[in-house]
């Protein structure tokens, strides 16, 4: 506790901490010595105080609290001083200091607070002046810079720029601006630029670009409107555009607008609706027109775009005149080519007929050798005849059948081909186990491998060889790939070969009419796709490709062929 109480000392030089306390005999007595009498004895200490505003006294009697005025110390000098009685010890404490010492400190403090006063009132009023002309001086100078710049524009036109060359807030702030404005300027350029060549566009379009408010009055339209309808565009701006539609059809297209304009669709008359616009001339010409809404903040509009349709109409017209003139002739082929087949067929069976009566006739007998052999190479002919006759039919029929599309496993497909073919036994057929299984009619695809496959092995030139059939496929289609390793075929005979009664060897060696590959390459492409034949001169080998789609949905095939046997029979 006396540590504390020294302490009391750092509060100034007078600043003092006294403990007193009565005894019995009434004297007060000091436990701790004044600041003031370093060498107090508190043995001797026995006068009796009896001055009412003595601290000391006061403390003791038991009075507390903060005393400014009235007490005086024990050497009779005016003292501020701080009273607390301590009952448990009957110890008074008070802690004083003169009253002359905080006076002399509350001036020094006032002086100094004046003086700080004074300096920093002096340097706002500096900084203020200072603020002052940064702030005005940059605005002045941009004013009169703002003032020439004007001036130089009248004269030499836009091409000047202001230039401000100060470094500080504002010059950056006006230059920064500056390049704002230059900006903008450019930007509206470049808008200007992109009107015109949007205006260019529209003005040069073979359409007709017209927009109307909520009220159907013309606002805009294109030069178009003279080629197409007759009216030039200052006729039909401001117009009413039921000018363009027969009275009619006026009624109708109101009701359009009406109920569009309670309804949030965007586009309300459709994508290419086909409509009659009314020319100038009072006919009507067929047209496409889409019209769509447009909203420029408030305002509401209607664009559309019209085209003309005279010409397409015409040529739907003329096509579909042809195609009914194609399907009559088509009818009329195929009942001929019937009625050919059959009545070349029956002579044809009569001569083979009679030829096998002849032979049966003359079994007894003994015919010279030319005679025995003419019957036979008549026979033959007749058959071969016959033959070329059922693939001629199947070829003019080919395109007109339709097949409905089924799950195909191209493997066992051709798999089953090779079995039904018996290739001999030295030729071996290769089949690639990455054949796909395809979405497409069955009958089709099966005779196009049958006579490819047929062809390799027939036309093979020596006792063993190898015949690949491969496949790639993509997400649309298939490429189908039948290789082998025999004589090949010279680059000149690459289109020949699919041509009809086309042979490379004579039709009585092979015994083939020519007609197999063409009614392949005539399947082919019509589903979509083609056949390709790959063979070097001088060098072994054959590939012939050819595109499937992979997965047929369209209802009518326009490839198709002919149930008949005679599909199967092999390619020249």
């Amino acid at each position: 506790m006396s540590a504390i109480l020294d302490g009391v000392h750092t509060l100034g030089k007078t600043a003092d901490a006294l403990l007193a306390f009565r005894n019995n005999a009434g004297h007060i007595i000091l436990l701790r010595p004044p600041r003031e009498l370093p060498e107090y004895d508190k043995r001797s200490q026995n006068t009796d105080l009896t001055r009412s505003n003595y601290p000391m006294l006061r403390a003791i009697d038991g009075e507390e609290g903060v005393f400014d005025t009235g007490l005086v110390d024990y050497m009779g000098e005016p003292v501020f001083a701080a009273l607390r009685f301590l009952p448990e010890a009957n110890l008074g404490l008070i802690v004083k200091i003169s009253k002359a010492e905080v006076e002399s400190r509350l001036i020094y403090s006032l002086k100094n607070s004046l003086l700080l006063g004074s300096i920093v009132l002096a340097f706002a009023l500096l900084l203020g002046w200072l603020s002052s002309y940064l702030l005005i001086s940059p605005l002045h100078r941009i004013t009169q810079f703002a003032h020439n710049f004007s001036n130089e524009i009248n004269r030499a036109g836009n091409n000047k720029k202001l230039q401000i060359n100060t470094t500080d807030e504002f010059g950056v702030l006006a230059n920064t601006l500056m390049q704002a404005a230059e900006d903008i300027h450019n930007r509206e350029l470049a808008l200007s630029s992109i009107k015109k060549r949007m205006h260019a566009v529209l003005e040069n379009m073979q359409d007709v670009v017209f927009i109307i408010n909520t009220g159907g009055i013309i606002q805009y339209c294109n030069n178009s409107t003279e080629s197409t309808l007759g009216y030039s565009p200052h006729e039909l701006i401001n117009q009413n555009i039921n000018i363009l539609i027969s009275k009619e059809r006026h009624k109708k297209h109101n009701s359009y607008l009406r109920n569009h304009m309670n309804s949030d669709e965007d586009n309300f008359m459709g994508n290419d609706r086909e409509v009659k616009a009314l020319h100038k001339n009072g006919n009507e010409i067929p047209v496409n027109i889409t019209i769509s809404r447009i909203e420029i903040g408030n305002e509401i509009l209607f664009s559309g775009i019209l085209h003309d349709n005279t010409q397409s109409k015409a040529y739907e017209n003329a096509l579909e005149i042809q195609n009914r003139e194609l399907s009559a002739a088509n009818e009329e082929l195929e009942q001929f080519a019937y009625v050919a087949s059959h009545d070349l067929k029956t002579p044809l069976r009569a001569i083979d007929n009679l030829v096998e009566w002849v032979i049966d006739d003359m079994q007894d007998m003994t015919l010279p050798p030319e005679v025995e052999h003419n019957l036979k190479r008549l026979q033959e002919r007749s058959s071969f005849m016959d033959k070329m006759i059922s693939e001629l039919l199947s070829f003019s029929r080919a395109g007109r059948y339709t097949y409905p599309a089924e799950t195909v496993n191209v493997k066992k497909l051709v798999s089953q081909i090779v079995y039904d073919l018996a290739p001999p036994e030295g030729i071996r057929v290769i089949i690639d186990n990455g054949l796909p299984e395809l979405k497409t009619p069955k009958p089709p695809l099966e005779m196009v491998l049958r006579n490819l496959i047929s062809n390799a092995i027939k036309h093979h030139d020596r006792d063993e060889g190898n015949i690949h059939v491969t496949a790639v496929c993509d997400d649309e289609k298939c490429l189908f790939c039948v290789t082998d390793d025999g004589p090949g075929i010279e680059k000149q005979y690459h289109k020949k070969v699919f041509q009809i009664f086309q042979t490379l060897l004579p039709k009585s060696k092979t015994g083939s009419t020519g007609m197999g590959l063409a009614l392949v390459k005539r399947v082919v492409e019509g589903y979509g796709h083609t056949i390709h034949l790959l063979s070097e001169t001088g060098k072994r080998g054959c590939q012939i490709e050819f595109g499937w789609p992979k997965n047929w949905q369209e209802k009518n095939t326009k490839a198709a062929e002919d149930s008949d046997s005679t599909l199967n029979q092999d390619a020249a």
